[in-house]
């Protein structure tokens, strides 16, 4: 999985926590670097924050469907905005969340996206 957030406290926590629940996490902290690793690496799901500066996490997810089609997204916000548009497919999981739901969503996109090679992240 990568997981992409601006802020390092949030992203070095959340990361911690969703490997104590199996889940090998790659992190990124922009969506520059986060679209590094997917070319370069690919990932079995992108989770990212959607307030970050520069580049917001739709950018992000509408960008990462051009290097990978059927990425499945998660897409974390307190700040649900109606006109915000995702690429199809893509999943919103409202802040706070508790860290079950968040692994529970991250499971379910897992295990429904298509079958792929081993990427980075692949794992639970």
């Amino acid at each position: 999985m990568l997981l992409v957030d601006d802020d390092p406290t949030v992203l070095a926590a959340t990361a911690a926590s969703l490997e104590e629940k199996g889940f090998l996490v790659v992190t990124a902290r922009s969506c520059e670097a986060a679209l590094e690793v997917l070319a370069s690496a690919g990932a079995d799901v992108l989770v990212t924050d959607l307030s970050m500066p520069e580049r917001d996490g739709a950018d992000l997810a509408r960008s990462a469907r051009t290097l990978i089609e059927d990425l499945p997204i998660l897409v974390l916000t307190g700040f649900a905005r109606p006109e915000l548009t995702l690429p199809g497919g893509a999943e919103i999981l409202e802040k706070p969340f508790r860290l079950d739901d968040l692994a529970t969503c991250i499971s379910k996109l897992i295990a429904a996206a298509p079958s792929s090679p081993p990427a980075v992240g692949r794992g639970r």
